[in-house]
């Protein structure tokens, strides 16, 4: 998606530590836009995590869940280059986020982001002094109800590795889950273009590395996507993603992935967009 020149937050340098002790997460995927306002929180005193797409929302609500660390506030702009805010938005309330969302755009979207589940619209070109307003009056909001993970639906119901329990695994399995994005985009990829070896490779490397990581659910709906691939004629121009049963299975496969987490006292954290 295009969007028109705006200046990124200016740096305060006068900022109290007003958001001390809050988790953040910051849905945008400019580098210069989401660095500065980073800034802002977190000489605010705030914890700030990111994410530039679907998936790693998704990732990042599961993981709070799991951990029983829910975000206090997420701040998403509405206009981005591979996604929409209005998405995110939905996404953000399908994926059982109660808290505040600041929405970061042009008032013209305020009806949709609204409509999609944001709860305040600011423009992007405000100073830092209004976000840090913007942010303390939102959680100044009653703090709402969210499920613990025993509560969730199946579908929604976080996956987690059989050798989650062992210490010295931790690290090998944060490296794993912070990579499934990754792979679930380059899957979705290879689909598009009918790139069928392509995405057979994927899919068997995934069944073998979730297996090796404990990961048994995964691994098993790979090895089902990776039959139903097998299954699929090489002679038609037809997308993988047009495929019905095909693309199904991509479909759940993608869902679990998703919903894998690390069980660990300190959720994994993702870097901001480079």
């Amino acid at each position: 998606m295009t969007e028109s020149k705006s200046q990124p937050f200016r740096l305060s340098l006068t900022a109290t530590p007003v958001l001390a002790g809050r988790n953040v997460l910051l849905i945008d995927d400019q580098p210069p836009f989401n660095l500065s306002v980073a800034s802002v929180l977190r000489d605010a005193g705030a914890a700030v995590r990111f994410a530039s797409d679907a998936n790693q929302v998704a990732f990042r609500c599961h993981a709070a869940i799991e951990s029983s660390q829910p975000f206090d506030l997420v701040i998403v702009r509405l206009v981005l280059d591979h996604d929409s805010g209005p998405h995110l938005c939905r996404l953000l309330r399908e994926q059982l986020y109660h808290g505040p969302i600041l929405a970061l755009g042009d008032m013209q979207q305020q009806n949709d982001a609204l409509e999609a589940g944001a709860d305040l619209m600011l423009d992007p070109t405000a100073g830092s002094n209004q976000l840090l307003d913007a942010a303390v009056n939102l959680l100044q909001q009653p703090a709402r109800e969210i499920q613990s993970p025993d509560e969730l639906p199946d579908d929604f119901q976080p996956v987690v590795s059989d050798l989650a329990a062992f210490p010295q695994m931790q690290q090998m399995l944060a490296c794993f889950v912070e990579q499934l994005p990754q792979r679930i985009s380059e899957m979705l990829d290879a689909a598009r273009l009918h790139d069928l070896a392509q995405l057979e490779k994927l899919i068997g490397d995934l069944k073998r590395s979730a297996g090796s990581h404990g990961f048994v659910a995964i691994s098993r709906e790979a090895a089902e996507t990776e039959r139903e691939l097998q299954s699929t004629p090489n002679d038609t121009s037809e997308p993988a993603t047009q495929s019905g049963d095909l693309s199904r299975t991509l479909d759940n496969l993608s869902a679990l992935c998703r919903r894998a987490v690390v069980r660990s006292d300190r959720p994994t954290d993702l870097p901001p967009t480079a």
